[in-house]
């Protein structure tokens, strides 16, 4: 998931009174979440997968890809559009020295081979935590999910210095669409997580109001929507 993917619905202003963070305190954050993003690839990708699977000799305790019911189809639009609205609204709060346009709109990025290799690879990482941590339900998930989030500051020092509440709402934000792609993978397969992930970075539904207060809500209502779907799939 990319902050700067709405930028094409935002015009600068200046905001007066702004709390800033030092900088070089943003950069130590965005130093150790490059560190954790490292670990995080590495044990996803030659633990979780290599070790387990090719040397261990053991099977994926998730399907690659599943038929969907039409309650499954539900939970995939409902992860698409509130994902899509946290990274929206968290955009237009934290954004430099920039402001949204008002409005309900569905974005089109630019299809890219790249972005889907990304977040192809960021699902793939998240199973093989899962299954590094098979049989430990809150490692699997949980730590899993809050892992994940971290590593999502490690290219933000700027943005960090210039919103403080990026260190926590970016985190907060990726960790709960972790949780929900990790419910999505678990109940419908990782093609399908893949997928999901994919239309939120290529075509979001952005969802911003004029009034900073209610963008904050928006985020809060969002995020809490996509930890109940984890929450509640993760749990048949």
């Amino acid at each position: 998931m990319r902050a700067s993917q709405f930028v094409l619905y935002v015009t600068k202003y200046e905001l007066a009174g702004k709390a800033t963070m030092d900088q070089g305190v943003a950069e130590s954050i965005a130093a150790v979440a490059t560190v954790v993003l490292w670990l995080y690839s590495l044990n996803g990708l030659l633990v979780g997968w290599i070790a387990k699977y090719y040397r261990d000799g053991l099977k994926p305790s998730f399907p690659l890809v599943g038929k969907p019911k039409w309650s499954d189809l539900l939970m995939l639009v409902a992860v698409w559009s509130l994902s899509s609205m946290t990274l929206a609204t968290l955009t237009a709060l934290s954004g430099e020295l920039k402001t949204p346009v008002p409005g309900v709109r569905l974005a089109a990025e630019e299809l890219s081979a790249q972005m889907l290799f990304g977040v192809a690879l960021e699902e793939i990482e998240r199973m093989g935590i899962y299954e590094l941590f098979r049989g430990t339900f809150w490692a699997a998930v949980w730590l899993n999910s809050a892992w994940f989030g971290f590593t999502h500051l490690a290219s933000y020092a700027d943005l960090m210095a210039q919103f403080p509440g990026f260190v926590l709402m970016m985190p907060f934000g990726t960790a709960a669409f972790g949780l929900a792609s990790l419910a999505i993978t678990l109940r419908v397969g990782l093609f399908w997580a893949i997928g999901v992930h994919f239309l939120v970075n290529s075509f979001p539904l952005v969802v911003i109001h004029e009034l900073i207060v209610v963008n904050y809500l928006i985020f809060i209502f969002s995020t809490a929507g996509l930890f109940t779907i984890g929450i509640i799939n993760l749990r048949r």
